[in-house]
């Protein structure tokens, strides 16, 4: 019989605007057992900004102290700059505009995480790895990610091990809430996320909105339980780099 790959569970968009939904999905993690990577947006991303909110400063502190883990999500959530068409879709379709290290070149990458790296640091928080918004990133935000020290990098596709040059291939699986097909997105969820497990691994993507969409929580939630009733680890990303993988 095979063993079950690991279950990573991460919740996105973390920031003292979305502090109600994120500490909701981590309540609804921590009576599962699970342990969350918690993603935080640490530059002016809405108001107030993370360095104005001791509240959210102190809830994060208090989720690494139960065994979470914090890891930086980007610096603002903005858009990238660019005239390559093609980037500028798959920016709206994937990231949902949020695309700002899709067009960056070493320099400019290392400017916005050495900026995240230190208010989260500031806050107490020592982040271990990065998630680009919509996991669109360019090929300078990677080097630049290693060379400050970060030790993984998530696509949609992969938990990259920056250290060891490493691609562990498993794949993020969401929901996009609202419409017609939220509630095929939840059907694909929970009966993709068991599948996936078996053959080596999962990754389920949770956002403040989902929380909003009856379906769009449901499924994800399911997905979840589906997955730990295949006797699947679940750990932090963090926990999976340093063991090597599954």
């Amino acid at each position: 019989m095979t063993t079950p790959g690991p279950l990573l569970v991460s919740i996105h968009d973390v920031a003292p605007a979305t502090l109600p939904e994120a500490r909701a999905w981590l309540a609804a993690l921590d009576d599962r057992g699970v342990p969350a990577t918690v993603l935080v947006v640490p530059g002016p991303w809405r108001r107030p900004t993370l360095v104005q909110d001791q509240e959210t400063v102190s809830w994060l502190q208090a989720a690494v102290a139960r065994n979470h883990e914090v890891a930086l999500h980007g610096w603002d959530h903005g858009t990238c700059a660019t005239t390559d068409v093609v980037r500028r879709a798959t920016g709206r379709l994937v990231a949902r505009g949020a695309d700002e290290f899709l067009g960056l070149d070493r320099a400019q990458a290392a400017a916005r995480l050495a900026a995240g790296q230190r208010i989260l640091r500031d806050a107490g928080l020592d982040p271990t790895g990065f998630t680009p918004p919509g996991w669109l990133a360019s090929r300078g935000t990677r080097h630049a990610a290693g060379e400050l020290g970060l030790r993984y990098l998530t696509t949609q596709r992969a938990v990259i091990d920056l250290r060891k040059a490493r691609h562990h291939r498993i794949p993020a699986l969401s929901n996009r809430p609202g419409g017609w097909t939220e509630a095929v997105g939840a059907e694909l969820l929970r009966r993709g996320a068991p599948r996936l497990v078996e053959r080596g691994g999962v990754r389920i993507a949770l956002h403040p909105e989902d929380l909003h969409h009856p379906r769009a929580r449901g499924g994800a939630l399911a997905a979840i339980d589906a997955v730990l009733a295949t006797s699947a680890e679940p750990m932090t990303y963090a926990d999976f780099v340093r063991r090597g993988g599954p």
